[in-house]
């Protein structure tokens, strides 16, 4: 997928994320992911702007994936360039596949399914919500 030209990926730089999460609407869907040594970050910027942020954390075991677009930059195919990008890193460390987690009625969960990601589990939050865990094997082509 190519981004238009206006747009890039660019791995994320420190601190540069605190901004872009006061600005999420949904935030309550997500947890802040702090830049730990076992993780990898990058940043979608629009005409310069940084408008979504997406991430690998435990990269040395099952990397957990999370990602998250400005309202304004969703359903631009943005986010599934973003986590074709984080794919390609989980192939460089020799992942076999990795996991993401929603909350039910977060519209994250048919983006998933349609990146290839099925559930493999769920529980519920301390406050009852419904939460799943979701699996993309990794497609090495052999």
């Amino acid at each position: 997928m190519r981004l238009p030209d206006n747009c890039s990926i660019r791995p994320g730089i420190p601190g540069q994320h605190r901004s872009f999460w006061q600005k999420l609407e949904d935030r309550e869907y997500i947890k802040f992911p702090g830049l730990e040594p076992d993780s990898y970050h990058i940043g979608l910027y629009h005409e310069g702007k940084l408008v979504g942020w997406a991430w690998l954390k435990h990269l040395s075991r099952v990397p957990y994936l999370g990602i998250a677009i400005l309202k304004e930059y969703r359903r631009k195919s943005y986010g599934t360039s973003m986590i074709q990008c984080m794919v390609e890193k989980a192939k460089e460390v020799g992942a076999e596949k990795i996991e993401a987690g929603y909350l039910s009625g977060n519209p994250a969960g048919l983006f998933y399914k349609k990146l290839g990601f099925r559930i493999v589990a769920t529980g519920e939050t301390a406050d009852k919500r419904v939460y799943y865990k979701a699996v993309r094997r990794i497609d090495y082509g052999l």
